[in-house]
Parts: C-alpha cells; structure tokens; sequence
C-alpha cells in the first residue's frame, strides 16, 4: 500500500508492546495536527498508522452514553491485542473531542480550498499511472495518501485522500468528478455487470448496514476494564474492502 516513507509519524508496532503508549503517541498528534470532518475519515487516517478507532453507543437506566476505543492492527489492517478506551488516553481523544473536531475541520475546509498544487499531484498520477499500485506509490511520494474503498466484487465505491502536506482529509469528489471514486473505478476497480445508477434502489425500512466494529457486542465500555480481541473475529479492514451498501447515499467519492 502506501509507502513508509509518507507517513509523518511512526506507525503502531503490536508486536513492540506497550501497545497503550504507542496508540497514544499516534492518536494525539493526529487528533491535533489534522483535519477530517468524519469518522470513516479519521478510521482512514489512523490506518495508516496500524491504529482503528470505534464508536460505543451504550444505554444505562434510559441515558444513553457515547465513547470511542482504540485498537491496533497488524499488517493487513487487521485489530489485534488489547483495545484501548478513550479515557485511558484523555478526553482530548475521547468521543466529544471527536465531535467538537469534526465541526471545526467542517468549518475550515470550507474556508480553504484544497490547494491547486494537491490537485495537480493527483491529477498527474492518475493520467500518467496505468497501474494501481502505481498510482498509490507515486501520489505518497508527494506526501499524499489514496484509500480506495471497494466491496467484495472490487467495485471502488469511494477514495479518501489524506494530505500529509496541508495535514487534510477529505474525499475525492471535494475535488471534482475527475478526482472521484466512479474515475478512479473505471481505471484501477472492476467494472459493475449492471448499472444501477439511473434507479438507485432504497429501502427505508431496513437498518443501515454498519461497518465490521471493534464493539459488536464484545466491549462494555463503561467496565473498569479493557477487553481481549481475538484477531479473527474481524472480518474486514478498517481502510481496506469494505460491504456493499444496501442503499445509495453520501460517500466517500
């Protein structure tokens, strides 16, 4: 995937221990020194590190209360070890910190314009690189990361670019539909057999699907303790593949 090399801090190494002290040393700075207006953004950046994050939404004497639990993943993004509640870190990365930064990188990216040079960087990647990996390589060698997002079949259904230069992540339609994830598709992804765009089928009455989590059922975020997860219990890469969606809507690309 991305090169080392782009990555402006160290990534988690599970095998290193410590796992607590190097999730820190990674959730921190990015929750400071970056911008991402959501929290598939912040999944995507953190990925690059070998971290994930999951929202726990948990229900006690009719009050509902919100968290967040970081976790490390190996090399193929897959979590690993124990997971890490918010508040062992310090509200500062906890669940209304997440929120109060996703309106302010909301605010700022509307008043700043993703700059011209980014644009031309990816603009000239994806005309000149005939391969994939090609253009992933070429795009971190200008300080730029590309997550294409695609289902089971290989359809890339969205990108996330994270600019390691102007500290930003945003998607690719913020650009234009040049930079979106249907070009991108057509270039690096696998072709749907039917298209289905002229008459997107929505069903009100079904939940939306929710991404692989940390927490389906396992964590109790409000327990003295942290939990164990086993790493076969994931079925998808918090920044790789990701389900198909039952329903069209908003997205990455």
């Amino acid at each position: 995937m991305e090169r080392r090399e782009s990555l402006p801090l160290t990534a988690v190494d599970y095998r290193k221990g410590d796992i607590k002290h190097q999730i820190t040393g990674v959730v921190k700075p990015v929750m400071q020194g970056y911008k991402f207006q959501s929290v598939k953004e912040f999944k995507a950046l953190l990925g690059l590190f070998h971290v994930t994050v999951e929202e726990v939404h948990k229900t006690i004497k009719g009050k509902t209360y919100h968290g967040l639990v970081y976790a490390a993943t190996d090399e193929k993004g897959e979590r690993t070890g124990v997971a890490i509640k918010s508040s062992k870190i310090g509200k500062s990365v906890g669940y209304e910190a997440l929120q109060k930064k996703f309106a302010k990188s909301k605010q700022w990216i509307a008043r700043h314009p993703v700059p011209v040079q980014t644009k031309e960087v990816i603009a000239t990647a994806l005309q000149g690189q005939p391969t994939r990996q090609g253009f992933l390589q070429e795009l971190s060698g200008k300080g730029i990361a590309a997550i294409l997002w695609q289902n089971d079949s290989g359809v890339i259904y969205g990108v996330t670019y994270i600019d390691h230069n102007s500290k930003t992540v945003f998607k690719g339609s913020l650009l234009g539909k040049e930079y979106s994830a249907s070009v991108i598709n057509r270039k690096y992804g696998t072709i749907p057999p039917e298209k289905t765009e002229e008459a997107p089928v929505i069903h009100p009455s079904e939940p939306e699907m929710k991404e692989p989590g940390l927490v389906e059922g396992l964590l109790d975020i409000f327990s003295p303790e942290s939990y164990p997860y086993p790493a076969d219990d994931l079925t998808q890469s918090p920044y790789g593949k990701k389900k198909k969606r039952k329903r069209r809507g908003p997205h990455l690309g």
